[in-house]
């Protein structure tokens, strides 16, 4: 268990609409740029050659890109007048239109960084643990912003035919990041490794985690739990759980468990002094743990 000395200023989401995606057909050489990631596809995930669709999302008639979803927040959540000592972004799966978005961002914006981070292939773990690397990145005093962001290429990846698991969303999360004082207090991360077996590898892994959260219950007074919104039709067995009332099938990789986060703040359910524990996981192996605690001024952290 790590404790943390982490606020949290500002939260702003991007969360793209289906309806603006369009099918794509590629040139020859656009399909040479993209080969690779059929490659991997298809060989981690075991998708036949007929399932990829390149599906392109269109704003006002140009592609729309993971940068560009990055770039809104950056301007929705930053001030020019701030002295940002960290950017990190964290991308587990390549866009194919915008190259680089990490390197276009800092090409782009005024701002400057002291240190620049970039973390990929930790999906869905990366919503806690980018909290984590910047922790150590940022001196007293200073800020950093962490941007979370996802462009699937494929069709498949974002619309799964599947009864037990919800498809993939595109989005960018964006949060400002202080260690003096902010709307909402790391209170601590904690990290797990599941040992399951390939026999039953689910329903252990859920056991598991049930059972680490249940841990956590008789240490910590936490007043809502938010969990990873991966699996399709199936109710966890554990108190004040909560379930979002947007994008209920969807799930939004690194920027989950913060997409619940800020559709809960605008439930009003909340109180100052709240604790929430937020859990993400990444298939059926690694757990992360964050313990948050909304302070007095909570309710003005979201960034529309």
């Amino acid at each position: 268990m790590v404790k943390n000395n982490l606020f949290i200023n500002k939260i702003a989401l991007e969360v793209t609409d289906q309806t603006d995606y369009k099918f794509e057909e590629l040139s020859q050489e656009q399909m040479k740029k993209i080969f690779p990631l059929y490659r991997i596809e298809k060989f981690y995930n075991r998708v036949s050659n007929y399932s990829f669709v390149p599906w392109t999302l269109y704003k006002e008639g140009k592609a729309y890109t993971s940068f560009d979803l990055s770039y809104n927040l950056i301007r929705k959540i930053s001030n020019e007048e701030k002295r940002y000592e960290v950017i990190m972004l964290a991308q587990s799966y390549p866009d194919r239109l915008s190259g680089s978005p990490l390197a276009k961002l800092l090409h782009k914006t005024s701002l400057s960084f002291n240190k620049v981070i970039g973390l990929t292939h930790m999906e869905s773990l990366a919503s806690i643990e980018a909290l984590n690397v910047v922790d150590t990145m940022i001196s007293e005093n200073s800020c950093g912003l962490v941007i979370l962001t996802e462009m699937l290429p494929f069709r498949h990846q974002k619309v799964r035919n599947s009864q037990e698991y919800n498809h993939y969303g595109d989005f960018s999360v964006g949060l400002e990041v202080s260690k003096r004082d902010g709307k909402i207090e790391i209170i601590n991360i904690t990290r797990f490794i599941s040992q399951t077996s390939c026999i039953d590898q689910k329903n252990e892994f859920i056991s598991f985690m049930l059972k680490k959260i249940r841990e956590t219950l008789s240490t910590y007074q936490i007043d809502y739990i938010i969990v990873q919104n991966q699996f399709r039709q199936l109710t966890l067995d554990i108190p004040n759980l909560y379930e979002r009332k947007l994008y209920k099938n969807i799930n939004f990789l690194s920027g989950d468990v913060w997409i619940s986060l800020v559709d809960m703040i605008k439930s009003n359910k909340l109180e100052s002094n709240n604790n929430i524990l937020l859990v993400s996981f990444n298939r059926f192996n690694n757990i992360n743990f964050c313990i948050l605690r909304l302070l007095d001024n909570f309710k003005n952290c979201i960034v529309e």
